[in-house]
């Protein structure tokens, strides 16, 4: 192999280390985002990168699960985009609207609302049996999940053998 070759599979190597260590920092589940927990009794089906869906609009991925110190749950850390949660958010559009119509003063202006702390979130299955993925069930709250907060109230995965038991 001579230098001219040499230089132009070095060159190829450090274009592609360069091309991986950007694609891992694009793909990275914590940018622009927040990271909360959701505490689970059990999280068969649910893989890391599952999606997490508010609304049937995908606004994160689940990451690793952890089993808990006591044995009896699994704590699964949620890397939600703060981008797609305030694209999907409410909107004080229309109320400032009308208020300016009855000679407010007020602007049209897009609120961001965030998930609610009194919000749930459940494991459940894309159709009959397919893969796993977390829905968010927003609550009334004023105020909202912040890095790092836990979802106060969870659902397991229901089981189709396990319904299937039930009923026979």
């Amino acid at each position: 192999m001579n230098a001219e070759n040499k230089a132009t599979l070095a060159g190829i190597v450090v274009i592609g280390l360069f091309a991986l260590v950007l694609g891992i920092a694009w793909t990275s589940p914590t940018q622009d985002g927040i990271t909360v927990y959701a505490e689970f009794t059990s999280v068969e089906g649910l893989r890391v990168g599952s999606p997490v869906r508010m609304a049937g609009v995908e606004i994160g991925v689940s990451g690793e699960p952890k089993l808990q110190d006591d044995g009896q749950s699994v704590l699964v850390p949620l890397y939600l985009s703060t981008d797609i949660i305030s694209d999907a958010a409410f909107s004080l559009e229309s109320v400032t609207a009308t208020s300016s119509e009855h000679g407010d003063d007020a602007s049209a202006e897009m609120q961001k609302v965030g998930i609610p702390v009194d919000s749930a979130v459940a494991i459940q299955t894309d159709g009959l049996i397919g893969a796993k993925f977390l829905q968010v069930f927003p609550g009334f709250e004023v105020a909202v999940l912040q890095h790092e907060d836990s979802f106060a109230t969870t659902y397991d995965a229901i089981q189709l053998l396990d319904l299937l038991d039930k009923i026979l």
